[in-house]
Formats: structure tokens, C-alpha cells, sequence
């Protein structure tokens, strides 16, 4: 209630006029030049070193390579989950969150097609190219997940019979490294995305003006903590503690589901930070970040608890009790930064990637 009263105080307060006087532009721009530029660049730089990973586990899958495999998979995930939640241009074009993790797959559509496209003539010999042809499922993190890791997490990639699932996983992985490679070169070209995001005004077919710009890159964070608290915890925990599931959050085959949950949230509070948004806040109000900053660390601290593999650790750590209060602590950086800081600068909700509109 406080909350929901402080929201509409704020709207009362600084009404239409706000939208119309603060200049959004420099906050998308330092979204663009502190966060997603890096990030994409880190994402990149991670994921080139993919696919030397397979071909040298592949040629040798001793249980060092092995090892080191899992490693570099791990640095990957991390490195996709600080990128993941920025779901809008170059992310969105060709499909390409889709295909760099299907994600949710609560009905294991990825498993039955990798099965299927293993009784296949080509799927020893598949390519990246070839594999850009089929389906989105067939294509990224969670299906190489599914073939190089076992359910109990133990790489597996190259071990006798899984020698078979080699090509298909070197062809995920030059995947992988090639629209990471798309994702960088679409933010760098200054005639690309970036200007689609900043030269706003009537000739602009994406944004008009300067709101509509910053609300495209707002609005992706409070439509990322509703993904984390929607798809990826309260399916772990939602039947109750009898029937809690640490195996439906993404990435717990390999080991990773707390480290790429974390990592989203880590990315999350840095692009939040980014923005810089005080200075165009009302005095009253330019609080909201930081404390918005100090929740997503508590969230981060939270999750840390659970440990390493989610899976064997679950029951052991407490784990349904700590994924509630995370279920909790998400709800309120939402209310935060979805409800309260867009409503001290007068943003919009506008287009939500959960609503498929």
C-alpha cells in the first residue's frame, strides 16, 4: 500500500510535464556507452573462446579437458546471463535471444528435437551454417547444455558414445560465437542500432521521441525481474516444498542455474546504474535508484546461499525458503524500479516482451 501510494503521489506531483522537460537522451546514451557495449563485447570476447573449448574436449576428453570445458561453458553463461534481459534491438532481430538459449522450455521441446534430430543423416556432419536453418531450440546454450552435460552435471562432451554429439556441438558453438560477433558489430556501427536509439524525431520509424527511447531501454529492466521471478524461480518452488524443482531452473543441468540467475541480476543493477538517472529525478525522489542498487544486491547475496549445483544442494541449503524470499525481494525491486522510478520520470510501461504484443 505505502508502495502503491507513493506511486500515485509521485504521478500527481509531476504529471505530463516531466516527459516533456527532461532530456532522456543522455541516460539512453550512457546506457549504450557504460553497459550494453561492454557487456556485449564481454559476451563476445567470452564466447569466441567456445568453440576451441568443444574441439579441444572433443580431441581429447580427458577429465582435465573435461574440466576446462565446463569452465569455459560456465564463463559463457555467466557472460550471456549479464545480456540476456537486454531484449530489444539487435537482441530481438533474427531471433537471436532465442537462439543463443531457448528459454523457458518447461514442456522439454529442445530435448525432443535434439532426439530427433539425432536420427537424422546430417547430424554428424552438421554446421553452423546449416544449423542457422533449423529450429531456434536446436541452436544455442541450453541445447549444448543438453548434449555435454549429464543430469547429475558432469560434463560429458566427447566420452564414448557422446563422441557422436561432437559436430553437432561444434557447429552450437560456432553459432554461439558468431551472433555474439552480430550482436557487438550491430551496437558499434553508429549508423546501426544506436542511432535508431538516439536520433529520435519523425523520420525515426522506431522512436518518435526522446521518451519513447528511454523507455525502450527502461523498461527492460522491470520486464527482466518479472522473467527472473515468473519463469526462472517461481517454477522451482511453486507446488510447494514437497514438490519444489531446482532442475527447472535454466542452466542447473551444467551447474550454472545460480550463476547465470545471478549474473542476470548483477547485469540488471549495473545498467540500472549506468543510466545515471538522479540527476533527472525530483529531489524527493532520487533515492529510488540506490536503493533499488541495494535490493538487487541483497537478491544477489540471496541466491548465492543455494550453492553450486542447485540441484544437489536445493534441500541441503535451505533452498525453498531462500527462492521465497527471493520470489519476494524481486517483487519489491520490480515495484521499485517498474512502478516508482518510472513514475517519478513519467515513463510508460508501453511494450512488454512478457505480453507478446
Amino acid at each position: 500500500m505505502r508502495r502503491l501510494l507513493i506511486v500515485s503521489l509521485v504521478v500527481l506531483a509531476i504529471g505530463p510535464a516531466n516527459a516533456e522537460t527532461t532530456n532522456f537522451l543522455p541516460h539512453v546514451q550512457m546506457s549504450v556507452e557504460k553497459y550494453v557495449r561492454p557487456a556485449m563485447a564481454n559476451f563476445n570476447e567470452t564466447a569466441e573462446e567456445l568453440p576451441s573449448a568443444v574441439a579441444t574436449v572433443c580431441s581429447d576428453p580427458t577429465p582435465e579437458k573435461l574440466t576446462e570445458f565446463s569452465n569455459k561453458f560456465s564463463d559463457v553463461v555467466s557472460a550471456f546471463g549479464a545480456v540476456s534481459f537486454l531484449a530489444y534491438g539487435p537482441m530481438l532481430e533474427d531471433d537471436r535471444l532465442k537462439r543463443l538459449a531457448f528459454l523457458p522450455d518447461p514442456r522439454g521441446i529442445a530435448q525432443r528435437q535434439i532426439n530427433r534430430f539425432k536420427a537424422s543423416s546430417d547430424y554428424q556432419t552438421i554446421t553452423a551454417p546449416a544449423l542457422t536453418e533449423k529450429s531456434v531450440a536446436l541452436q544455442g546454450l541450453t541445447a549444448l547444455e543438453l548434449i555435454a552435460f549429464s543430469k547429475t552435471t558432469e560434463p560429458i562432451l566427447g566420452q564414448g558414445e557422446h563422441s557422436e554429439d561432437c559436430s553437432y556441438a561444434q557447429a552450437i558453438a560456432d553459432n554461439i560465437a558468431n551472433i555474439s560477433r552480430e550482436l557487438v558489430t550491430s551496437w558499434s556501427d553508429p549508423a546501426g542500432y544506436t542511432k535508431t536509439l538516439l536520433a529520435v524525431g519523425q523520420n525515426n520509424p522506431v522512436h518518435r521521441t526522446e521518451q519513447e527511447a528511454m523507455e525502450t531501454v527502461f523498461n527492460a529492466l522491470p520486464t527482466a525481474l518479472t522473467i527472473l521471478k515468473d519463469q526462472h524461480v517461481l517454477p522451482v518452488i511453486a507446488k510447494g516444498k514437497q514438490k519444489s524443482r531446482p532442475r527447472r531452473l535454466p542452466f542447473s543441468r551444467s551447474a550454472n542455474g545460480i550463476r547465470f540467475m545471478t549474473a542476470n541480476i548483477a547485469g540488471i543493477r549495473d545498467a540500472l546504474t549506468a543510466m545515471d538517472l538522479e540527476p533527472s529525478l525530483p529531489e524527493d525522489y532520487k533515492w529510488l535508484p540506490g536503493t533499488a542498487v541495494f535490493e538487487l544486491d541483497n537478491a544477489i547475496d540471496l541466491a548465492g546461499k543455494v550453492g553450486q549445483p542447485v540441484r544437489n544442494h536445493f534441500e541441503a541449503n535451505n533452498g525453498f525458503e531462500t527462492f521465497t524470499t527471493l520470489t519476494l525481494t524481486l517483487t519489491s525491486i520490480n515495484l521499485t524500479v517498474g512502478e516508482e522510478i518510472a513514475a517519478a520520470l513519467n515513463l510508460s510501461a508501453g511494450f512488454n516482451a512478457l505480453d507478446g504484443d
